[in-house]
């Protein structure tokens, strides 16, 4: 737990001068910022889950989630985004494509799908583990409704994220619903709530989680202030630690 309450403070310390300076640039933004500037180009995700929401007409996009896990994405045209994810190389490395398909069927509604699959490799392992093996499959996706447009909207998805490795395979099902709302001209607030369904396993236990976090956004850039926050018995002690859940930063660009 120590371990994790220094993450979590080194977290809080990098993101509030930030979230401080971004909320003082977008009061500045309301007197400069065109229209063109006000679109949220993230708007192909809430905080985690993908939506099926259109996104603007730039072509090439990035973001990091807190600067260990690079998404970089390609839009080929109005219905299909691809990508491939990574994680740098310290300790493990992971590396696979991404795939989104969405459309809108009337006004107002879309429906969709994301697919994700990809290598893990674990190269910094004690001398206990030196029989391991140490790459993992790991695969994901599922489909996505989307009602609203890109200042407020509600979504729905069914994700199903599972791994390889060693002979044995697991999978979880993420069902979650979720929305946002656009406040001012660069500032949105996303809500997430999702529960963990493991079918393999005999346990019934529920195992619920809400995200949720501010964007703030203009021109190119767009960055997500967020905290993950466990529900259920036994999480207790995370909140002595971390009160607002786990920190969840999130930054990138779109062009």
């Amino acid at each position: 737990m120590s371990f994790f309450s220094g993450y979590c403070r080194r977290q809080l310390r990098f993101a509030l001068p930030l979230l401080l300076a971004l909320v003082v640039s977008d009061f500045a933004s309301c007197a400069w910022a065109s229209e063109d500037d006000r679109v949220d180009l993230a708007s192909d995700r809430l905080i985690w889950t993908p939506t099926a929401l259109a996104t603007p007409p730039q072509k090439f996009s990035f973001r990091t989630v807190n600067l260990g896990f690079w998404h970089f994405g390609f839009k080929l045209n109005e219905n299909w985004d691809v990508g491939f994810q990574t994680i740098p190389p310290f300790g493990f490395f992971a590396l696979g494509p991404t795939v989104r398909f969405r459309k809108e069927i009337q006004p107002g509604l879309s429906i969709g799908a994301f697919g994700n699959v990809g290598v893990l490799y674990l190269f910094v392992l004690d001398n206990e583990f030196d029989n391991v093996d140490t790459t993992a499959l790991y695969f994901g996706g599922g489909p996505l409704v989307s009602a609203g447009n890109g200042q407020r909207a509600l979504n729905f998805s069914v994700l199903t994220y599972g791994g390889h490795a060693a002979g044995s395979t697991g999978y979880v099902v993420i069902p979650s619903v979720g929305g946002n709302l656009q406040v001012s001209n660069s500032i949105k607030l996303n809500l997430e709530v999702m529960t963990f369904l493991m079918p393999q396993q005999k346990s019934n236990a529920e195992i619920w989680a809400v995200m949720y976090g501010i964007r703030l956004f203009g021109g190119h850039m767009h960055g997500d202030i967020a905290f993950l926050a466990p529900v259920g018995s036994g999480v207790g002690s995370l909140y002595k630690v971390s009160p607002l859940g786990i920190p969840v930063l999130q930054f990138g660009a779109s062009w």
